[in-house]
């Protein structure tokens, strides 16, 4: 069963703090970076200096609220094509089902073909678009795990 959380609000190092909250792309992001970002929106709450602890740590705090997404979010995908991945992305599509690796190719518009929305996807392959949402999500999720489990995000 899943707990009804909204959403979580921590203290950690702020070090730690600026990789969970960084814009997937930019110089600090990792794979918890894109972990993150897929199921929460993470925000910077406030940051706490280390005199304000007794005994003084050897690092500063932040305050961080990671607001919990009702539907994960599948835009890593272009993340991951815009830093130039696109070879390992390549790999990991062959990881998927043959309608699943079509269907994100038109998605993304990879491997030179133009990008399509889920309706006009769904009228060329004769199904319905809800049904073309769920197999993007699910390819999207299946390649995360590979990034993640491969530790290239």
């Amino acid at each position: 069963d899943k707990l009804d959380i909204e959403s979580i609000t921590i203290m950690i190092q702020k070090e730690v703090a600026d990789r969970l909250t960084a814009i997937p792309g930019e110089e600090d992001t990792g794979a918890i970076t894109y972990t993150i970002n897929y199921y929460t929106k993470p925000f910077k709450i406030y940051n706490v200096d280390k005199t304000s602890f007794l005994p003084v740590p050897e690092v500063n705090s932040t305050i961080i609220r990671l607001d919990i997404l009702k539907t994960p979010d599948p835009d890593f995908a272009l993340e991951i094509h815009k830093n130039d991945n696109i070879e390992l992305l390549k790999k990991y599509l062959n990881k998927l089902t043959k309608r699943e690796k079509e269907i994100i190719e038109a998605r993304y518009g990879l491997n030179n073909k133009e990008e399509k929305t889920q309706k006009e996807i769904a009228q060329k392959l004769g199904i319905s678009r809800s049904y073309v949402s769920r197999i993007e999500k699910r390819a999207t999720t299946k390649i995360l795990r590979e990034f993640i489990k491969n530790n290239h995000v």
